[in-house]
């Protein structure tokens, strides 16, 4: 299914539009099924999706392969990760993890506590009132 910032590819000839192999950015979608896209940097164009279908196809992103790595550094951090989630467990307080990244990224060393700092966010308008059960977890991995 192609959707607003798909990257599409034109394999056939389209009129004045030749350059075989040349990737698009689908840009926007009509509720009467327009499908808008920008190519060459500064171009625009739209089509049908029948067009879509006889002149391009979509390109698919490959995904990097990450290698797993069980050093000191991601052992400390999973280690980390667990208890400030068994705290906010405790304490009922949300987890958040794009919170955590940035409290992490703001440390200055190792020997400053990612708790405190994450104590310390919490305090903030946007979490108030918040409890465990309004946590969002998705995109957390942690290696056991």
């Amino acid at each position: 299914m192609i959707t607003k910032g798909n990257e599409i590819r034109l394999i056939k000839p389209m009129g004045v539009f030749d350059h075989i192999g040349e990737v698009c950015e689908v840009t926007d979608i009509s509720e009467d099924g327009v499908i808008s896209f920008k190519f060459g940097g500064c171009h625009l164009g739209c089509m049908s999706y029948n067009e879509f279908e006889k002149y391009f196809e979509l390109v698919e992103k490959e995904a990097p392969e990450k290698e797993i790595n069980e050093d000191t550094n991601s052992m400390t951090e999973n280690k980390e990760v667990y208890e400030l989630i068994e705290w906010c467990k405790e304490n009922d307080k949300p987890f958040y993890l794009k919170l955590y990244l940035n409290v992490l990224e703001k440390r200055n060393s190792i020997t400053q506590s990612i708790l405190g700092m994450y104590k310390n966010r919490l305090c903030l308008v946007q979490f108030k009132n918040k409890t465990f059960k309004d946590s969002d977890f998705s995109g957390l991995k942690i290696m056991l």
